[in-house]
């Protein structure tokens, strides 16, 4: 996707030296607020007015002033709320307090002083005007004017004025008192306007929107991407505890962001703050609690089992002892035992052992070995058992969040670890219990940011980050071959899985933003490199297979079939195919734009962005 426009010659030559010095990719959930100072009775200019802004999250502040036009702009703040005062010699001062700004946002705030000269005028020396009003109100009761009156709406600025592309934002009060969908943050994105949700064909979290695939989609942590490259979604899980907010972009995306042409979600996590808050949570769910439902109660069937809970913390404030050092930590865990609907298993009963494998032979050193649970029917060789298999699933979610950020420096850095372990041991149920195969996601992350003001109205934010998570599941036993009764369905000894599976995956990625302001221009500039390796494996039938006609030609150990895997270049010689395969992929992003405001309700954004998606290859000696 490429866009272009024309630049000025000095904006293109600020490109042309970003672009020559970074092989760089941008994605930042930083905020900005821009506006425009004038004198509230001629409506002209004014210049070299001083607004500073204080974040009431972790004191970090900042200060930069107006430039000829009467413009500022305040870039690079992290979400969170905001107090911004303006001042200037001859004016009285303004002030905004919890002016809430969103994830990437920007955010319009202008201001119209009032001359002092025009309040000494009157004579009112210890008085102020009222925003939009003719009405004064004086510092001392006495004097108060109680003839007149005005209804007064605090200057909370514009959202959306200079933003070009179509997006909302899930701010923390929906994540807090929405009830999610298994406490996943990310089920709000069906709410979008044309976003919508097909989990029934397809793998992960299956949200396309507008008309396009599931896949064709961009989740962003931290500013960097979260993607699961073998199923939809985001690559990990996070507790909605330790999300601040995110914002769903999915249509007119500027040039800044790219590498989807369905949506893109940018989540932040939550920071530590000034003071130390924290909460600790608990959910249970039993079915004792529960009533049955209507279509289990026609069919005679008991409730369904289970046995959830739930619990975590999270916590965060300024570290003791320290002026700019913010903490954040949340911790939570999952347990769930749950059952399936009964299953009719074939089994040999004991006397089939017995009475009719040979001493010695390879069915009854399996059957020995292996036992089946004990069944009977009469003196049948086989009979049905019936089992609920389990359904167990155990999580681990944590994520750490360290902030630099003193009160006036040029510098921040932020540095965070997120952790997911999942486990589900009876993943591959199998009625023999020496053979049920557990399934493990194991899913590590770090990213690190630092943001320095290199001029007031010059900011550049630099990102690196390492991922790595890991699938796999295994044949129980891989040593004992697939069995298979052809008659009765008999289920024997072995494995009911075809293959082993494993698909490990590591990524770099390093990614960079340079922004400059000046007057109506915001000028952006960067890119970025990601650096993916995948080593997996999908070993079907590489245990072989043996199958039977019936149970008595297991007991005499005579298959009529044997499945085996052949490597085909190896032939005509017989050798086990190398299952392992190696993928390297490098991916390059870098982009241009220019958001320019030609009034207060007429924005342009004009840009370009060049993306090497780059293919898979392989690297192995497969």
């Amino acid at each position: 996707m490429i866009g272009i426009g024309v630049l000025p010659a000095a904006r293109l030559a600020l490109v042309a030296f970003v672009m020559g010095t970074l092989a760089l990719r941008a994605q930042t959930t930083q905020g900005l607020i821009s506006g425009r100072i004038t004198d509230s009775v001629t409506g002209a200019t004014v210049a070299n007015a001083e607004i500073r802004y204080f974040s009431l999250n972790t004191n970090a502040s900042g200060t930069i002033r107006s430039g000829a036009s009467g413009y500022y702009v305040a870039a690079a703040l992290s979400p969170g709320l905001y107090r911004v005062r303006v001042a200037s010699a001859g004016y009285q001062a303004q002030e905004v307090h919890n002016l809430e700004l969103a994830v990437s946002a920007r955010l319009d705030l202008s201001f119209a002083l009032r001359p002092l000269s025009d309040v000494w005028e009157s004579g009112q020396y210890r008085s102020i005007f009222l925003p939009g009003s003719d009405a004064i109100l004086t510092f001392y009761g006495p004097d108060v004017d109680t003839s007149r009156f005005v209804s007064f709406a605090a200057n909370q600025g514009t959202t959306g004025a200079l933003e070009t592309s179509v997006s909302q934002v899930i701010d923390p009060a929906l994540i807090r008192e929405l009830p999610l969908a298994g406490r996943d943050v990310y089920t709000m994105l069906v709410t979008q306007p044309g976003v919508t949700a097909d989990a029934g064909t397809t793998r992960g979290l299956g949200i396309s929107a507008n008309g396009q695939r599931p896949s064709a989609t961009n989740y962003l942590l931290d500013g960097v991407e979260s993607n699961n490259y073998l199923v939809t979604g985001p690559l990990t899980a996070v507790a909605p505890e330790a999300v601040q907010e995110y914002r769903v972009s999915t249509n007119n995306f500027s040039a800044e962001y790219g590498r989807t042409s369905g949506f893109l979600a940018n989540a932040v996590t939550r920071s530590g703050g000034a003071a130390w808050h924290g909460l600790g949570y608990f959910y249970l769910k039993n079915d004792a609690l529960n009533a049955n439902s209507f279509q289990r109660n026609l069919a005679g069937l008991p409730r369904t089992p289970q046995k959830e809970a739930q619990g975590g913390y999270q916590a965060g404030g300024r570290i003791p002892g320290t002026q700019s050092l913010f903490l954040s930590s949340s911790l939570e865990r999952l347990r769930t035992r749950s059952q399936t609907a009964p299953v009719d298993f074939r089994l040999p009963t004991s006397r089939f052992t017995s009475d009719f494998t040979a001493p010695g032979s390879t069915a009854r050193k399996i059957l020995t070995q292996y036992a089946p649970p004990p069944v009977t029917d009469r003196n049948l060789p086989t009979a049905i058992l019936t089992i609920a298999p389990p359904v167990s699933i155990n999580r681990w979610l944590a994520l750490e969040r360290l902030d630099y950020k003193p009160a006036a420096s040029r510098h921040q850095v932020m540095g965070r670890f997120s952790l997911s372990r999942l486990d589900r041991p009876d993943f591959i149920y199998s009625p023999y219990p020496d053979f049920v195969s557990g399934l493990t996601q194991n899913t590590y992350s770090v990213a690190v940011q630092w943001q320095t003001s290199i001029k007031p109205r010059l900011i550049n934010e630099a990102r690196l980050g390492w991922g790595r998570d890991e699938l796999r599941w295994d044949r129980a036993h891989p040593e004992v071959a697939t069995l298979l009764e052809g008659f009765e369905g008999t289920t024997l000894p072995g494995s009911l899985a075809f293959y082993e599976f494993r698909s490990p995956n590591s990524s770099w990625e390093f990614n960079d933003t340079l922004t400059w302001a000046q007057g109506r221009h915001i000028v952006k500039a960067g890119g970025g490199l990601l650096w993916r390796k995948t080593d997996t494996a999908l070993t079907a039938g590489r245990d072989g297979m043996y199958q039977f006609l019936d149970i008595i030609d297991f007991a005499l150990d005579e298959p009529s079939f044997l499945f085996a895997p052949l490597s085909r270049g190896k032939l005509p010689g017989f050798n086990i195919p190398n299952y392992n395969r190696l993928y390297r992929q490098n991916q390059l992003f870098f982009f241009a734009q220019d958001t320019l405001r030609v009034n207060s309700r007429f924005t342009v954004n004009f840009g370009m962005r060049y993306e090497n998606a780059g293919a898979p290859s392989n690297t192995g000696a497969e």
